[in-house]
């Protein structure tokens, strides 16, 4: 008997190459207005509110369908917040629509929400891996809906020009400007630039048209709260996250204590792995810092070894006065965008180097996902408790079927209300009237724009914690 290892027919070979084309292949949206219509109902009950009446009783209230998915019974927005949206985005106008991204599933839903009030015929981004990664007959369905599949490296041009397009006759384009999900409700992260460049090429093509619209990225932001009191669930989830990474934490820790044992153990696991020391006798941002700063290290020298070469650090944002932290964790992710597209350039990016590349960048992203700026107060809400177990469970849990459900369905501890609020939208049309003068027009928008959605998140949470409305904790992390 041979020992060779099997050797794929040409027959799975081509077919799995047909795949991975297939699921990096832009298809241009394909919206049916019935369709869309047809699913607001459906968004309403199953995935966010529930039955009134029913979704109160005991156990019954507990079925989907009956309690909505996302469990958000009610949505806060204003009259002003509407009209102030609705400024930016009306049909006479092309419009980026950008909220802040800090919870998966609940996302899409509120989305929908807010643009079947203000603009139902918008146009969504999401990952390919959702829009192609379902077979044909889920596109179909998913290009029906409007969704603008994003695709990653070089292929994802298609998707912006179609963002282009579709905004320059009127309509509304939506997408997270802070990339993927970060499980935090009260900070705003590091934006991308897609947007603004996106806007831009909008007003670049309406002139070439000689069309009068005026082009405005409207930003919106929401924050999810309990209607009551659920520590009980949260005491559970989080028993079952520490019994499923095998965390020893005495039960008789309140939350906020049990949450930083759980984060100052895997630290301390990732540290292990790593070949790098640290201590957890001083404070946890502190420990946290020094195990990134010896994973750059050996991140350079990885590339380095692969025949690459990591950038600089990049310069301050416009406009802000960065914490020593933000400035290092903003150098750290410049340094990893590099490090993936030197791994997208192999030739052979299955060697022991590269792998090896692979997952040290995996972990370090995974690492800075909870950073020090996301929780700098005293105390510790019973949102950002939850928001932190869901985040354990998303980046460290893996293998049953009941997390790999929860990754793409997180259920929420209880029933929540979405506070939504609009800044005032950017008009990139008079802005780019200043771009000749200005090379650092793109920095400067995503700067004003980041400051507006923060301090519109801020003042939810001024108005909530003014009214005594949260349930608090000591933090842990802060000591």
């Amino acid at each position: 008997m041979s020992d060779s290892l099997p050797v794929p027919s040409k027959a799975q070979a081509t077919k799995r190459t047909a795949r991975a084309n297939f699921l990096t292949t832009f298809a241009a949206p394909r919206p049916r207005r019935w369709l869309i219509a047809a699913l607001v109902p459906v968004n309403r009950v199953l995935c966010l509110g529930g039955i009134p009446g029913l979704r109160r009783l005991p156990l019954l209230g507990r079925v989907p369908g009956i309690r909505g998915l996302a469990d958000v019974v009610r949505m806060d927005l204003p009259p002003d917040a509407k009209a102030r949206l609705k400024s930016g985005v009306n049909g006479q106008t092309a419009a980026f629509v950008v909220p802040n991204h800090p919870e998966f599933f609940t996302d899409w839903m509120l989305d929908k929400e807010l643009c079947t009030r203000v603009a139902p015929m918008t146009s969504n981004w999401a990952t390919h891996a959702v829009v192609n990664g379902m077979g044909r007959t889920m596109q179909r369905f998913w290009l029906a809906n409007n969704l603008i599949a994003q695709i990653p490296g070089s292929n994802g041009q298609a998707g912006k020009d179609y963002s282009v397009c579709w905004a320059a006759q009127g309509h509304a384009v939506l997408l997270h400007p802070e990339g993927q999900v970060g499980w935090h409700n009260d900070y705003v992260g590091p934006l991308f630039p897609g947007v603004v460049e996106m806007a831009l090429a909008t007003v670049q093509q309406l002139a070439e048209e000689n069309v009068r619209r005026e082009v405005f990225i409207a930003p919106v932001v929401w924050k999810l709260k309990f209607v009551r009191d659920e520590a009980a669930r949260l005491i559970r989830e989080m028993s079952y996250v520490e019994a499923a990474l095998g965390l020893r934490v005495d039960q008789r820790f309140g939350l906020g204590e049990r949450l930083h044992e759980a984060y100052a153990t895997l630290l301390q696991r990732d540290a292990t792995k790593w070949h790098a020391s640290i201590s957890l006798s001083e404070p946890y941002w502190r420990a946290q810092a020094r195990l990134l700063e010896k994973l750059a290290a050996h991140l350079n020298q990885l590339v380095v070894g692969l025949g690459g070469a990591l950038p600089e650090p990049p310069a301050q944002m416009p406009g802000k006065q960065e914490t020593q932290w933000e400035q290092a964790s903003q150098a750290y992710r410049v340094q990893l965008a590099h490090a993936d597209r030197l791994l997208r350039s192999l030739d052979d990016a299955e060697t022991d180097a590269a792998r090896l590349l692979r997952e040290l960048i995996g972990d370090m992203r995974r690492i800075l996902r909870v950073r020090p700026e996301m929780y700098p107060r005293a105390t510790l809400t019973q949102e950002q408790i939850a928001e932190n177990i869901k985040r354990l469970r998303n980046d460290y849990c893996f293998g049953s079927l009941r997390d790999n459900v929860n990754r793409f369905i997180p259920r929420p501890a209880g029933s929540r209300i979405a506070y939504v609020r609009v800044p005032q939208p950017l008009n990139i049309t008079q802005a780019a009237q200043t771009a000749q003068q200005s090379p650092a027009i793109v920095e400067e928008l995503l700067a004003q724009l980041r400051e507006r959605m923060q301090q519109a998140l801020d003042g939810i949470n001024d108005e909530l914690h003014a009214r005594g409305a949260f349930i608090e904790y000591p933090n842990p992390f802060v000591s």
